[in-house]
């Protein structure tokens, strides 16, 4: 909403950050990490800026639903669950436990809005698993692979799941 000759700072003065998302419909931003002297989070906030809103502490890894009404947040270190969120009151609307131990580093709801791809750590699996989920938070089915990737997403019309490989 801003024309090309300008910019707009949305985040300002933040110690760490892990990972900025935008919302399908692009009204929000989700932002891990770490603002001022507040601790590390997942903070969702306008697309024009504004105050920043603490959504979860102890989270790894955050994603907007594909109609941008909610958000959804791994959250936990050792046995993980998916909370999810109304991306407008901040209330939380479900929670799903995930089979531990896991750590999810990235998620992505598919268009159809009924799987979620993950990439996740899990103790005693070299490289990582790429994990499909159900939105109920089931495990419908899962890849164990070479590397952990993130950020992970699934293509514009669904058929296929992109990963990026970060070089060490």
């Amino acid at each position: 909403d801003v024309d090309g000759t300008q910019s707009l700072a949305i985040a300002k003065s933040w110690r760490r950050i892990t990972r900025v998302k935008w919302a399908p419909d692009g009204s929000r931003l989700v932002i891990l990490g770490s603002p001022d002297s507040a601790p590390a989070a997942v903070y969702l906030t306008d697309k024009l800026g504004g105050s920043l809103r603490a959504l979860r502490v102890n989270a790894t890894a955050a994603a907007f639903t594909r109609d941008s009404r909610s958000v959804t947040v791994a959250v936990g270190t050792t046995s993980q669950a998916l909370e999810r969120f109304d991306a407008a009151t901040l209330a939380r609307l479900d929670s799903m436990p995930l089979p531990g131990p896991w750590v999810i580093r990235d998620l992505d709801y598919a268009p159809d809005r009924n799987r979620i791809i993950a990439s996740v750590l899990s103790p005693g699996v070299a490289g990582g698993i790429l994990a499909l989920l159900g939105a109920d938070g089931r495990v419908i089915d899962s890849l164990t692979e070479g590397g952990t990737r993130d950020p992970i997403r699934w293509s514009p019309d669904g058929s296929a799941v992109d990963t990026f490989e970060y070089a060490p």
